[in-house]
């Protein structure tokens, strides 16, 4: 699991203007500088995803392990939202931790 002071508080970042969008296929990711020596990370799973709390939070932790695998949040001060779209249920289990694995969440 992801640190917490890897975490990005979702509310702070509503307030920031993103400077980067990149959309995946079944996700977009939202960068915004934080000015801090580590990037920190959040993830957005809506109702429209699946509507059991559970479900939603395993396609979190997924996505957390993921990037705390790959080391992504020792990256230069970066703010970066995630977020996942319904279209992810297309796609097998497997799938989408090869997919989360290999995309580059940052520029």
């Amino acid at each position: 699991m992801l640190a917490k002071r890897y975490k990005l508080n979702i509310a702070e970042f509503i307030k920031k203007r993103p400077s980067f969008v990149k959309k995946g296929p079944f996700f977009a990711v939202k960068i915004a500088a934080n000015g801090l020596s580590y990037s920190r990370f959040g993830v957005v799973v809506g109702k429209k995803v699946d509507k059991r709390a559970t479900e939603r939070n395993k396609i979190k932790r997924m996505f957390y392990e993921a990037i705390r695998v790959r080391n992504l949040q020792n990256i230069e001060g970066r703010d970066i939202l995630i977020i996942v779209y319904p279209e992810i249920n297309q796609f097998a289990r497997e799938e989408v931790i090869k997919l989360v694995k290999e995309y580059e969440f940052v520029k």
